[in-house]
């Protein structure tokens, strides 16, 4: 008997004796045809509809890994069967990529099936069963239907995501310097137009790197490389759609090395706290660029006080973030006041030092470490002084939309299981 054949026997096994002790079992498993189970799509979608499946009476849900391929087992407590398979059948039907996964409803009187056939994923003619008897088409086909389609998903996805990310940063206001949809803050360049201009102009450019994670072979430090020659198509994009003012350049940076360091880790199935390591891998070169000689203000920051920068932030597997998620669960304005206030305490933020003497720099972390962030009136106080005295805190604007995209992503692509 082959491997993936015991390992339905035991899945199978494994759901009656859960059946012992709970009145219905749902299990969920994606359809790849073939004898790899577990290709890129398999986790991909069954990460994604764990998250999109939500029951009452629900008890502990277990993610499991086989040669047949991830599945998960969702027992219930209580609960009508009948509807629940109906609540199964319109998840599956609702979302485009529902036609490439099983969901099944178990209870101990039998197995719940959808009374309607789904048509064939790659004709679309026929019952899928008709076509799966006869061998109507060729494994390959199949798992390319599945993959393209799979793929056209995640490039939609992710590119609204990331303008929601940037969005949300732009939207809170006041925002201590930074532009906002009625103020241009510090910046004399820029105004919120410019901003939504910027960002419509280097959001394609994000999606390759991604498809770069997603699709590539090579190691991380050959990913690196590889999105730098995107990241410089991405700056000259938003210089031309900006008139020359840099609205978005540390966001290419930094959202560009998390969007591909996502994307392998969904290809990879890796959990999601290993985003943080592949960047620390990513970013390894950019260490020994600290010590050249300067040619940009962050690397003459390094060279005059020591401070990194985004090059360190990013080199170190962005701790920041990671600090600011530990606490994120979600993207209302008072949140985002915390993230930013944090972000803006912690980073070595170039873009501040550039309007600031380092004496300066370190009397303004010490009053944001002071701010009550549930009063809007001292808020826009500090707000004010910040246009007052020209600060700004661009870098921590940027790693705010990189911590809301990854809030995001982890809320929608990966399981409580595997963060």
């Amino acid at each position: 008997m082959s491997d993936i054949l015991v390992e339905r026997e035991k899945r199978s096994n494994k759901i009656k004796k859960l059946l012992n002790d709970f009145p219905i079992i749902i299990s969920l498993k994606a359809n790849i045809p073939g004898q790899d189970k577990n290709r890129f799509p398999a986790h991909l979608l069954v990460r994604l509809f764990s998250n999109l499946m939500k029951f009452e009476y629900e008890c502990l849900r277990s993610l499991n890994e086989s040669a047949d391929g991830p599945f998960l087992i969702i027992p219930l407590t209580s609960g009508d069967p009948i509807q629940i398979k109906e609540q199964c059948i319109r998840i599956e039907d609702e979302n485009s990529l529902g036609r490439f996964v099983d969901i099944d409803v178990y209870s101990l009187s039998q197995e719940h099936h959808r009374m309607t056939p789904r048509n064939c994923i790659v004709c679309h003619e026929f019952d899928s069963r008709i076509c799966q008897k006869s061998e109507r088409h060729t494994p390959e086909e199949v798992i390319k239907v599945i993959q393209d389609n799979t793929m056209s998903y995640l490039l939609q996805v992710v590119s609204q995501l990331i303008h929601e990310s940037v969005l949300c940063e732009l939207h809170l206001d006041p925002k201590f310097g930074l532009v906002t949809p009625t103020s241009s803050g510090s910046h004399s360049d820029m105004d919120y137009r410019l901003m939504l201009k910027a960002k419509d102009a280097i959001l394609p450019y994000f999606i390759q790197m991604f498809e770069i994670g997603v699709l590539s072979n090579k190691s991380p430090i050959e990913l690196m490389r590889d999105i730098r020659e995107v990241g410089l198509q991405a700056e000259r994009a938003m210089l031309k759609a900006t008139g020359g003012v840099n609205a978005y350049k540390g966001l290419i940076f930094n959202l560009g090395f998390v969007v591909t360091a996502f994307g392998r880790a969904l290809r990879l199935h890796l959990p999601f706290n290993t985003i943080f390591d592949e960047l620390k891998l990513m970013a390894q070169p950019l260490i020994s660029e600290l010590d050249s000689t300067p040619v940009s203000f962050g690397l003459e920051a390094y060279h005059k006080y020591g401070i990194g920068g985004a090059r360190k932030e990013m080199s170190l597997g962005l701790p920041s973030v990671q600090s600011v998620l530990s606490t994120m669960k979600d993207t209302d304005e008072h949140s985002l006041y915390i993230a930013l206030v944090e972000l803006i305490r912690s980073i070595e933020d170039t873009t501040l030092l550039k309007r600031a003497d380092i004496n300066t720099l370190y009397l303004i972390k010490q009053m944001f470490a002071r701010i009550d962030l549930s009063d809007i009136n001292e808020i826009r106080q500090v707000s004010e002084y910040c246009v007052e005295n020209n600060l700004t805190f661009g870098g921590s604007a940027d790693l705010l939309i990189v911590a809301v995209f990854l809030h995001k992503v982890r809320t929608l692509f990966f399981t409580s299981q595997d963060q």
